[in-house]
């Protein structure tokens, strides 16, 4: 081993002697560019972006390729988007297949000649935008090159299967399975089950808080809209505040609150004239759901006091947990309730926490002109109306038998609506994940629809962990997604969405 390292340094050596490529632990590569004015800030870019991923992972052999200074701008599919960088193989075509730019890279030809060096050895082909051909994208386009550089060398090396854990992407979408009421109530009667579970759980997490990426990503404030706001619902709020999956995290949740200046060092609500909307998923997946909930029934009622509100949306984690589905909670959180009956007593119609979530947790709410939704809202189940569909959630949820008398009924070869309704369903409002994974053409004139029959400008969504904690939009910014990873197992980044209604403008936020 210490020899083959040794003959690797060797080699390394004799490589950038008689090269130009820049090098540092992990990397090898040559940077290709023409336009003076532009070199010198895309190089320092691009170093410091693969620092940045140098520092947490190393790479033997290391990774090599060419980083070459283009006008990607001509060349993309939708030219309502703009791509910073983007990686080829060496036949020219993009590495990530949602790239947004035309395959193979018809300016190939082009950049051999300005490579002039053997790709054979070449992991990749790094292209970075110079934007002469679209000097208004440029203008308008919030330019973070080292983000999205490290974005596309990460996805790049991912796609090449170089990654080790913890930086492993997960697989990717797969259906739910939660209409067999038999087979997920027949694990709540097992206890040796249940407990290992439990446990493996709180493994899960501990791997999971080894991926560092959180602490190299760091996004620019962005303004994704400004205009003028048609007014659809009965309050008009100076200031609205939209927050995504907390799966547990009490500590970031705390972090976000005091950040967006909501609450005080002593966790007291202090925001005049100002709405939080919390888009579902307060459970699973780590700790602190039990704190979690005392702290936000606690400033639901302190808001009044400032003329303000907090709304919470359901998630499917809190629908899994209210059929008594227990694959993704943890041993410390059952503890954290003293137990599961108990907490399942609290979580019941009559319980402390049960109570206010069956019957106040929505589904689905207007505020101005956004809808705000766990994820997409489609026109068959939108058409029922937003007041429709949260009194037909609160209806199931508040007459849901429990798990003895469910399971009976799934052994009766029978259904019941907590599991099939199409609002609770697998591909309803807090379920589908499939449109994340589906072109735009597909489902945005089915969004749009939507937003015809609420009489809204756009749809905010948590559910789909957006990468790198980045807040994304779709459908020309009609679709915001704004689960951006902020609990510990799911990447521990932070953002949220701020809606200054005096100056009409809605912003993605985050902890710069």
């Amino acid at each position: 081993m210490k020899i083959s390292k040794f003959l690797f340094v060797i080699v390394l050596a004799f490589a950038v002697a008689n090269s130009k490529y820049i090098t540092n632990n992990s990397f090898l590569y040559n940077f290709h560019c023409s336009n003076n004015s532009l070199c010198k800030s895309l190089k320092k870019e691009l170093s410091s972006a693969v620092n940045s991923i140098s520092s947490l992972m190393e790479f033997i052999p290391v990774i090599q390729f060419e980083a070459v200074v283009d006008d990607i701008s001509k060349y993309r599919q939708d030219i309502k988007k703009e791509t910073l960088a983007v990686a080829l193989n060496k036949e020219f075509v993009p590495l990530n297949v949602n790239s947004n730019i035309q395959s193979p890279y018809p300016n190939s030809e082009k950049i051999m000649n300005e490579i002039t060096t053997d790709l054979e050895n070449d992991d990749f082909i790094l292209i970075i935008n110079n934007f002469e051909s679209d000097k208004e994208g440029k203008k308008s386009s919030n330019l973070d090159y080292q983000n999205n550089i490290m974005k596309v060398i990460i996805d790049s090396l991912s796609s090449l299967k170089r990654l080790k854990d913890p930086y492993i992407k997960s697989s990717s979408y797969r259906g739910y399975d939660n209409s067999d009421i038999v087979n997920i109530i027949s694990k709540r009667f097992n206890e040796t089950f249940l407990t290992e579970s439990f446990i493996k759980n709180e493994e899960k997490i501990e791997k999971k808080k080894l991926n560092k990426l959180s602490t190299i990503f760091h996004w620019k404030d962005r303004l994704i809209s400004k205009g003028n706001p048609i007014k659809t619902s009965k309050s008009s709020y100076k200031r609205i505040v939209a927050l995504g999956d907390i799966h547990g995290d009490y500590d970031k949740l705390v972090k976000v609150l005091r950040h967006a200046k909501l609450i005080n060092r002593s966790n007291k609500w202090i925001a005049h004239d100002t709405v939080l909307i919390q888009l579902g998923d307060l459970f699973d997946f780590t700790n602190d759901v039990r704190k979690i909930l005392d702290l936000l029934f606690k400033l639901k009622d302190q808001a009044k006091s400032k003329k303000s509100a907090v709304y919470f949306l359901y998630g499917n984690h809190e629908i899994f947990n209210l059929r008594y589905s227990y694959g993704l909670v943890t041993y410390a959180d059952i503890q954290s309730f003293n137990g599961l009956e108990n907490r399942e007593e609290l979580l019941s119609i009559n319980g402390k926490y049960g109570k206010f979530i069956r019957k106040e947790m929505n589904i689905a709410m207007v505020l101005n002109d956004s809808l705000f939704v766990h994820t997409v809202l489609y026109p068959e189940i939108a058409e029922i109306g937003i007041n429709n569909i949260n009194k037909r959630a609160h209806d199931i949820l508040i007459n849901a038998p429990n798990y003895e008398e469910l399971y009976n009924i799934g052994l009766r070869n029978e259904t019941h609506p907590l599991y099939t309704d199409p609002i609770l369903s697998d591909y309803g409002p807090l379920f589908n994940k499939i449109f994340d994974q589906e072109d735009e053409s597909t489902f945005c004139p089915k969004i749009e629809k939507t937003l015809q029959m609420t009489n809204t400008k756009r749809m905010v969504v948590g559910h789909n962990v957006q990468e790198y904690g980045e807040i994304r939009t779709k459908c020309d910014n009609k679709l915001i997604s704004i689960d951006v990873g902020m609990s510990s197992y799911h990447g521990n980044y932070f953002g949220y969405l701020e809606f200054l209604n005096n100056k009409n403008e809605i912003w993605a936020v985050y902890d710069n």
